[in-house]
């Protein structure tokens, strides 16, 4: 009779007891199956650093977060307006320009946003354009307004809001002074 312990990667110990060879062949089966697991191990993600932590340096290079550009919105001097005259709307052009907005007068216009990003935006607001909407936004009425960067691959296309958009957004929201003020006169 032979007698064999092993410690497995869990950290649990096995103690087996048989014939030689039968022994023999589950040490044989542990080890390759070590191996399989070893050569299968994914690689490490490219995102993380040594730490396993995101790296700030990249994720600065993409741009603020979804949530970022919420707060930032909600913290606006034209906070109100904003609710006001697009987030209680159906207007899905002005949902989805709003982020791109916010992005340029509020957060430093440094970069641009993906379709997915826009879309997490909006959900995060209150307000939501589903990412299918948001690309059918930016094909028809929504291109006027933006400038698009990069490939046409999934993910890699970024939208800046271009001056025109910039005006569009600021008439809008210049509406609520006007309603202020015929309100004021009226009574």
């Amino acid at each position: 009779m032979a007698k064999a312990t092993l410690t497995l990667r869990n950290g649990t110990t096995v103690t087996i007891e048989g014939e030689v060879e039968e022994v023999q062949r589950l040490l044989e089966l542990c080890d390759q199956t070590a191996e399989r697991a070893q050569a299968e191990k994914p690689p490490p993600s490219r995102r993380a650093n040594s730490s396993g932590r995101a790296d700030p340096n990249k994720e600065q290079a993409l741009g603020p977060r979804p949530h970022e550009i919420a707060n930032a919105t909600k913290e606006c001097a034209e906070a109100a307006a904003i609710e006001k005259h697009v987030l209680d709307t159906r207007s899905q052009l002005n949902r989805v320009l709003l982020p791109l907005f916010v992005v340029s007068q509020y957060l430093g216009g440094k970069h641009a946003l993906t379709m997915p990003q826009i879309s997490q935006a909006t959900r995060d607001l209150g307000a939501l354009v589903d990412a299918p909407n948001v690309a059918k936004v930016m094909r028809t009425v929504g291109g006027r307004f933006v400038m698009a960067e990069g490939g046409r691959g999934r993910g890699e296309r970024r939208f800046r809001i271009s001056r025109r958009g910039i005006e569009h957004m600021k008439s809008l929201l210049k509406s609520n002074a006007i309603d202020k003020g015929k309100r004021g006169g009226a009574g």
